[in-house]
This record gives C-alpha cells, sequence and structure tokens, in this order.
C-alpha cells in the first residue's frame, strides 16, 4: 500500500471508513520527481498588440539593478526591450513607478527614475508591497491599469 494511502488509513475513525478509502485511492508517486514525467505543460499564450490609455495606464519597473539584474544574462539580455518600453511609456507621459530595493543602482542610468517618478526603495523580497502604500499614487493618477516588468534577487 502506498505511503499516503497508509498515512490516511491511520488517520480515519472508522476501520470500515478506513478500508474503503485504501481500496478507492490510486496509487500515487511519492514526490514530484517520479510524476515530473506525466506533467502536461499548457501552451503559451498567443501574443497580441494592445492599446493602452496612457492616462490611466502606470508602468512600475520591479528591481532592475545592477546588484541582481547584473548577474543574470538573461536579465541583461532584456534590459534594451524594457528601455524601449520605458521610452514610449514616458513619451506618452504614463505614470512610471520603480523599486530600487535597498537604495540597489538602477543597471542602466536608460531607465532611470527622473524627478517625480515614484521610486520604493524598502527593503526587497515576495512581500515587499505588503502594508505598502502603492495604491495610493496609483490611484491619485486615476490608474486603472499596470503594466509590470520586473526581477528578483537571485536565491541563496
Amino acid at each position: 500500500m502506498p505511503t499516503v494511502s497508509r498515512w490516511l488509513c491511520l488517520g480515519s475513525a472508522s476501520l470500515a471508513f478506513a478500508a474503503s478509502t485504501c481500496a478507492v485511492l490510486p496509487a500515487r508517486a511519492t514526490d514530484v520527481i517520479a510524476e515530473w514525467s506525466t506533467i502536461q505543460v499548457p501552451p503559451p499564450p498567443t501574443l497580441k498588440p494592445v492599446t493602452v490609455d496612457p492616462k490611466s495606464t502606470a508602468l512600475l519597473l520591479l528591481d532592475f539593478m545592477t546588484e541582481n539584474c547584473g548577474q543574470r544574462p538573461r536579465c541583461v539580455a532584456a534590459v534594451p526591450t524594457i528601455k524601449a518600453l520605458h521610452d514610449r511609456a514616458r513619451a506618452a507621459s504614463m505614470l512610471v513607478e520603480y523599486t530600487l530595493p535597498g537604495g540597489g543602482k538602477i543597471i542602466d542610468e536608460g531607465i532611470a527614475p527622473c524627478e517625480g517618478e515614484v521610486v520604493d526603495q524598502k527593503p526587497g523580497g515576495p512581500d515587499k508591497f505588503l502594508g505598502d502604500d502603492l495604491d495610493q499614487p496609483l490611484k491619485a493618477h486615476g490608474i486603472k491599469t499596470v503594466i509590470v516588468c520586473g526581477t528578483s534577487l537571485p536565491v541563496g
């Protein structure tokens, strides 16, 4: 009997229920690696052009710093694309906000914050916006849509 089924049986209050539960449970692998070859990956999304309203759309550039992005070739390679989007957003007078945790240095001066743009320098991590007031400048500018571009600090 698989380990999972045995554990479920031991935790049941009724022996009859336990026996029937164990009889109907399919055999399961004991870890994700054992099931890896059975995982079905969904198809990639279809990319389509979009139109944004610059008055109600903001561009968020998260953590594009030398300290993290500069250590990963894929991130460095994406910077020119980010810069092109950044330049189009600025040309359209969109709100641009940045996160540069711990006062990190921006990876490319071409995407550096300008006077009046929002910069959040709180410590990074997956909960950087928990308890944050990011929504205040968005609401104040009438933002309904955000375009989020970001990278993260390497683990370890």
